[in-house]
């Protein structure tokens, strides 16, 4: 490969990066997120453009990274889009005696948190494939103990857990469903 010193050696797939190009003497600065490389150029996908842009690896002089890519902060933003695409698609009704057809009949009607929990949970399973959902995990399978006596959890089931199926990657979810003027406790402080 062309250049190679140009390349930190940690530079991975995704990994948010600072290229500086060399445009007729001058140096300018291009931040984006790296989709890899040929010979002799780079792909770089900015917020300008939709696609990777392609960098001649002749015109610059300098590749820094900005941001490891993270896994887990990668499928924290890729949760937290789906839960947005769910809460699109459901109905929670503030009079469940005023319930008709046609004002949930596009949508998921959620009643309780047990509804919600198991909709979500079913969202979830449909779209991430590569993941097991499961319900009501008890935090000993996270190698929680609850030995603070003055402070003792109130809970000791989480409500959704997903794991990747190709490693040991666990990410809990705790749901609560305020209704009628009520407002949510706080249950796991340590998450």
């Amino acid at each position: 490969m062309k250049n190679k010193k140009l390349f930190p050696e940690e530079l991975q797939i995704n990994d948010k990066i600072r290229v500086t190009v060399n445009i007729l003497g001058q140096k300018f600065p291009v931040d984006g997120t790296y989709k890899g490389n040929t010979n002799d150029s780079i792909n770089i996908l900015t917020n300008a453009n939709p696609e990777p842009v392609e960098l001649s690896l002749s015109k610059i002089k300098e590749i820094t990274i900005t941001e490891k890519y993270s896994k887990s902060g990668q499928f924290d933003a890729h949760i937290d889009e789906l839960i947005q695409e769910f809460m699109k698609i459901v109905a929670i009704p503030s009079d469940t005696k005023n319930i008709n057809a046609e004002n949930t009949k596009n949508h998921i009607v959620i009643y309780n948190e047990f509804s919600f929990q198991h909709e979500l949970g079913m969202y979830f399973r449909n779209r991430l494939t590569n993941y097991n959902i499961t319900f009501e995990r008890n935090i000993k399978d996270f190698n929680i103990e609850d030995n603070d006596t003055n402070n003792p959890m109130v809970k000791h089931e989480i409500d959704i857990v997903i794991e990747d199926k190709n490693n040991d990657s666990k990410f809990a979810i705790e749901l609560k469903f305020p209704r009628k003027g009520m407002y949510p406790e706080q249950m796991y402080y340590f998450i």
